[in-house]
């Protein structure tokens, strides 16, 4: 990746998988660059199967995107049959999260979004966990305790070029503590000069590298941007942190992936696992009908109304066979 004064941050995995440096750096920075973790073949593939189901919305079951606001798409990984479960599940990715966590993890989040390109912030800088931090109603509120110990990772996956738009990371800012809330825009500007903003790294990559992430410290996407960007995004949890298996949103796996999957994988994909919440709840599966409800009864309208027609030319045929 990027230029030789980044070198201490990014890796290529090729031929080897340099475990110990990259723990090393992740330990050190809370963000690591990775290239050459996944296949050209299989990118290509996620990427392909992406693109066919951002085509169209995810309308009375018909499989494509979640359009939760005007910026963003967002696409189930585990609707695109082996190849999203292969890499969502990945044990070299695996193995590198558990390595740095010292413990099982369970894959928490997994999604494929599409982010446009807008001249203005739409998703600010951000930490995913701060004292207090409630992931939903039913799931533990974060302790200092817990905040003390490496609560979940995240990972980015270009699935495309990417550079303006790309994940930015505050280098060490893993080990603040997020003292005044999850939110940047909640801090004092003195402190953000001082602790966070000159600690920003951009981590522009090439379709197939890696941002691996300790979600404590301080993220989110280069905007405003001039470029789209397409990613899968991906966050563990720590089982010894969370008291036991946990997700924020449970997944649907096809059976026929399932059958193909190891007792680890399962593991991670969260078999057995404490559900934060009901999927259902999950935001990107209600946003559309919370923030937009005229927008989302008139589309339920046209579902409910649309074989109206073919039912009543049906209904009217019947009905003059019968007189016959």
């Amino acid at each position: 990746m990027p230029d030789d004064s980044t070198k201490k941050f990014n890796f290529d995995c090729q031929p080897s998988v340099p475990k110990e440096e990259i723990l090393t750096a992740l330990r050190e920075y809370g963000a690591v660059g990775l290239r050459n973790l996944f296949g050209t073949k299989v990118v290509l593939a996620l990427t392909d199967a992406a693109h066919r189901l951002l085509e169209e919305p995810n309308i009375s079951g018909n499989f494509g995107y979640i359009r939760p606001d005007y910026p963003k798409k967002v696409v189930d990984p585990f609707q695109i049959d082996e190849v999203g479960a292969a890499v969502c599940l990945n044990d070299e990715l695996t193995d590198l999260v558990e390595s740095y966590m010292g413990a099982d993890c369970v894959l928490s989040e997994a999604f494929i979004k599409l982010d446009r390109a807008t001249p203005y912030v739409y998703f600010p800088l951000h930490t995913d966990y701060a004292v207090g931090t409630q992931r939903h109603k039913n799931a533990p509120v974060v302790t200092s305790a817990m905040l003390s110990q490496k609560l979940g990772v995240g990972a980015a996956v270009y699935l495309e070029d990417c550079s303006s738009g790309a994940f930015v990371y505050g280098l060490g800012t893993h080990e603040l503590g997020a003292p005044y809330g999850q939110d940047a825009a909640d801090y004092p500007k003195g402190y953000l000069e001082k602790n966070v903003l000159p600690r920003l790294h951009r981590f522009d990559g090439k379709a197939g590298d890696v941002v691996l992430f300790d979600d404590r410290g301080f993220h989110g996407p280069d905007q405003p941007a001039q470029q789209n960007r397409l990613c899968l995004l991906l966050d563990w949890t720590n089982v010894e942190a969370w008291g036991g298996p946990v997700q924020v949103k449970p997944f649907s796996l096809w059976t026929t992936d399932i059958a193909r999957l190891t007792p680890r994988q399962l593991r991670v994909a969260g078999v057995g696992a404490q559900p934060f919440g009901p999927a259902t709840e999950y935001h990107f599966h209600r946003r559309f009908k919370e923030d937009r409800p005229l927008a989302y009864s008139l589309a339920r309208l046209v579902i409910n109304t649309a074989f109206v027609p073919q039912h009543l030319r049906a209904t009217l045929r019947s009905k003059l066979r019968a007189r016959r």
